[in-house]
């Protein structure tokens, strides 16, 4: 990648950045017993709520964003939610 295009022009720019993963990353980041679990960033599962995010763990277990919270906990046995600052795992 080597700097910026300068032969192109630059007035209109339009960037698409994927940053689904962001918020488990995150998540992650801030509790390191996450790292390499299956990770979902939502709401409480006990609860109507959906996922907002997970991580690629997650996601190989079916789990993906928008699904019910309640459906994405059955996807997986062993799945940490993230609902709050604190680090809950959800069985």
């Amino acid at each position: 990648m080597g700097g910026i295009d300068k032969t192109r022009d630059w007035a209109r720019v339009i960037m698409h950045v994927d940053m689904d993963a962001f918020f488990a990353a995150i998540e992650e980041r801030n509790c390191p017993m996450l790292k390499g679990k299956p990770v979902i960033v939502g709401g409480n599962p006990k609860l109507r709520s959906v996922v907002s995010t997970c991580n690629y763990e997650a996601r190989q277990y079916g789990v993906h964003s928008g699904m019910s919270a309640v459906r994405g906990s059955d996807s997986v046995s062993s799945i940490h939610f993230r609902w709050s600052s604190l680090c809950v795992r959800h069985h």
